[in-house]
C-alpha cells in the first residue's frame, strides 16, 4: 500500500518534509519517499493533509466513565460489561491518532486485558494497549474499587489490587501479572476518589512501595505510581517507581533539580 500526502512530520528533525510518499507493508512502514514505488500497490491519496507518527497516551481509562452511579458499578457491572463499554472509546482513541495507550488501573475484572487481546486479535479496532489490570491501593485508598460501598460488600472480581503490607503488595503485583497486566499501577497517596484524608496524604509506606517496584521489575514490567503533592512524590522516588501527575512545591522542585545535577555530574 502507498499513502500520498502533502507532507509528513519528521519528529527527529523537527520539520515537515514535503511531499510524503509512504510505502506500507503489512503493519510496518517499508519506505518513506522511495525512488520507485512498488508496482500494483493500493494507493491512498490524501491531498491537503500532513501525516504524523502515531501518538502515544501514557494515562488513559478506556472503560471508565465518571457519571451518575459510577461508584456502585462494581456491584452492578461485570468485567465483560466494562470491556464492552470500552470498545467505542478504543476506536475513537485510535481515530484521534493515538496508536499506543497505557490503561492505568481501571481494568475492573481485567477488562483492560480483555480489550487488549480483542484488539490484538483484530476483533475490534483500537490502539496497542499496555494494561495495568487492577491498581494497587491500601484498604480505603484512592484506588480501592469498593470505597463507597457498605461493609462486607467486596466483589472478589474487582478487589485483587487492594493490598496492605509488604507480603500482600507482592502478591497483588504477581496476581496482576498472572492475568495479563503489562504495567503495574500503584496509588501511593490519597486522591479525589478517596473518602478519607486530604488529597495527597501518603497512604503506602516506603517499604510497601519498594516491594511493589522490586516485584514489578523482577517480572520485567515497569511500575507507575500515582501520587499528589510532594511527600508522596518523594516516597515514590525513593521506592524506585516511575511516576505521573506531579504537583511539586518549592522544596520538591529544589530536590528534583539537585538530583538531576547529581545524576549528570
Amino acid at each position: 500500500m502507498v499513502i500520498e500526502a502533502d507532507g509528513y512530520l519528521d519528529v527527529v528533525a523537527g520539520r515537515v518534509v514535503r511531499p510524503a510518499v509512504i510505502v506500507v507493508d503489512g503493519e510496518k512502514i517499508a519506505a518513506v519517499n522511495p525512488a520507485a514505488r512498488p508496482p500494483g500497490a493500493k494507493l491512498i491519496s490524501l491531498p491537503g493533509h500532513v501525516l504524523l507518527p502515531g501518538l502515544m497516551d501514557s494515562h488513559v481509562h478506556l472503560n471508565y466513565i465518571i457519571g451518575p452511579g459510577w461508584e456502585t458499578e462494581p456491584v452492578r457491572f461485570t468485567g465483560a460489561d466494562f470491556a464492552m463499554r470500552a470498545i467505542p472509546h478504543a476506536k475513537a482513541t485510535l481515530l484521534a491518532g493515538f496508536t499506543t495507550v497505557r490503561d492505568l488501573g481501571t481494568g475492573l475484572g481485567f477488562s483492560d486485558v480483555a480489550l487488549m487481546r480483542a484488539i490484538d486479535a483484530g476483533w475490534v479496532p483500537g490502539p496497542r494497549m499496555i494494561p495495568a489490570g487492577h491498581a494497587l491501593s491500601i484498604t480505603g485508598g484512592h484506588c480501592d474499587q469498593t470505597t463507597g460501598l457498605g461493609p462486607g460488600v467486596e466483589p472478589p472480581e474487582f478487589t485483587s489490587g487492594n493490598a496492605d503490607g509488604v507480603d500482600a503488595v507482592i502478591k497483588a503485583v504477581r496476581y496482576q501479572v498472572k492475568h495479563g497486566a503489562k504495567v503495574i499501577k500503584i496509588c501511593a497517596t490519597a486522591g479525589v476518589l478517596s473518602f478519607e484524608g486530604p488529597v495527597g496524604a501518603q497512604q503506602y509506606s516506603l517499604e510497601e512501595l519498594k516491594a511493589a517496584a522490586d516485584e514489578a521489575h523482577r517480572h520485567g514490567l515497569q511500575d507507575r505510581g500515582s501520587r499528589a503533592r510532594h511527600r508522596g512524590h518523594h516516597r515514590l522516588e525513593r521506592g524506585g517507581h516511575r511516576q505521573h501527575r506531579a504537583r511539586l512545591d518549592h522544596d520538591g522542585a529544589r530536590r528534583r533539580r539537585s538530583s538531576r545535577r547529581t545524576a549528570t555530574s
